[in-house]
């Protein structure tokens, strides 16, 4: 495991993370894309900050697991040989082929990683790729069925002495004629075959799909990820990070005053329970004159404002202040004195009686000897 200096760079990007990227749960997101990326990557540093900060982001936009969106994205460059600092540009073109296809960043990513032997061979690179595998999704095509029919479409471009991209860009000029809609269909077939030929025509037509040239796709793709995290960030997810700067802010003082605090604590403790102990062992009468004088002492502080006003309008009239200090401690002993009678009337009286019994006892004692 990290140690060191390791575990104190890892502490301070988590904290960065946390304190400066508005998503849900920041925490475990924050957590997961640390440890994932560098497990997965070996990512350390600036490297190992930026790539969370995009992952985060990625995750939060796309509604996936951080951690299944940094072993997807490592399965898919590990299939098309791709290295760590490319990691960005994949999670790009995956966030853009959802966003513009409507199919799931988990779905693209698995539909790359099966087909990513075809896909290469017919010259894709990730990014085209990722989005020509969404748009088949959003024709209702799984990926094995795809794969299928760009192995048969790339024997019909090659025979045509065509490129893949020719030959698509060639099938969305056909598409965009104003031929009839069954020569378009018959278009569409004889390149992609039948299954879900129509639904590909209408998606195409509409302008959700366009074949004319994935590279142009590809490039327009570089920075959806923070540019559509940017446009999805309002005002509560500011609040929030604001609330977890706070919050990060008072652990950090609230640790630092702990750690202050913690000798002197440790000195008193034995001298607090040494007083509570002699305070349990004291009777109750004296106990609850102890109570009740603190609690007047304590009203005495707060009334200590009102209390300074009067000692300067009495200085200023060149009185003595010792006796009136004493007349008001001597109110408050009497004070406590009275309550605490009030509440041990019922001992005072049998205390009293007691007495008054062992009084008489002895005079009778005396006079009955005479």
């Amino acid at each position: 495991g990290a140690t060191g200096d390791s575990v104190q760079q890892f502490s301070d990007i988590y904290d960065y993370l946390v304190n400066n990227i508005a998503v849900t749960d920041p925490y475990e997101k924050a957590g997961s894309a640390v440890g994932e990326l560098n497990t997965q990557f070996g990512l350390t540093g600036d490297a190992l900050q930026s790539a969370s900060t995009s992952v985060m982001e990625f995750a939060e936009i796309n509604d996936s697991d951080v951690t299944s969106s940094v072993q997807n994205a490592e399965q898919a460059m590990a299939s098309f040989n791709m290295t760590s600092d490319q990691l960005p540009g994949v999670l790009d073109a995956v966030t853009y082929a959802a966003q513009t296809t409507g199919a799931s960043a988990d779905t693209i990513f698995q539909s790359c990683i099966s087909g990513s032997e075809t896909l290469q061979s017919l010259g894709l690179s990730f990014s085209e790729s990722a989005i020509l595998m969404g748009q088949f999704s959003q024709a209702g095509i799984d990926s094995s069925t795809a794969v299928s029919v760009l192995g048969k479409a790339q024997v019909k471009f090659a025979g045509e002495g065509k490129t893949m991209q020719q030959g698509l860009s060639d099938l969305q000029s056909v598409i965009n004629s104003n031929a009839s809609e069954e020569d378009k269909l018959a278009a569409v077939t004889d390149v992609l075959g039948s299954k879900g030929a129509l639904n590909f025509l209408k998606l195409a037509e509409s302008g959700k799909l366009n074949f004319a040239d994935l590279a142009s796709s590809a490039d327009a793709s570089v920075g959806s990820v923070s540019s559509t995290f940017d446009s999805v960030t309002g005002s509560d997810e500011q609040l929030e990070l604001a609330l977890q700067n706070l919050q990060s802010a008072f652990a950090t003082l609230g640790g630092a005053i702990a750690e202050a605090l913690l000798p002197i604590i440790q000195t008193l403790a034995p001298l607090i329970k040494n007083l509570a102990d002699w305070f349990t062992s004291l009777p109750d009468g004296v106990q609850q004159a102890i109570i009740i004088f603190t609690a007047l002492m304590t009203v005495f502080g707060l009334l200590l404002p009102v209390i300074l006003a009067v000692v300067v309008a009495v200085s200023s009239l060149d009185v003595a202040l010792l006796p009136i200090i004493g007349v008001v401690l001597g109110v408050i002993a009497a004070i406590t004195a009275i309550i605490v009678i009030i509440q041990n009337w019922g001992s005072i009286c049998e205390w009293f009686g007691n007495l008054w019994n062992a009084i008489w006892s002895g005079v009778t004692s005396f006079f009955g000897g005479v």
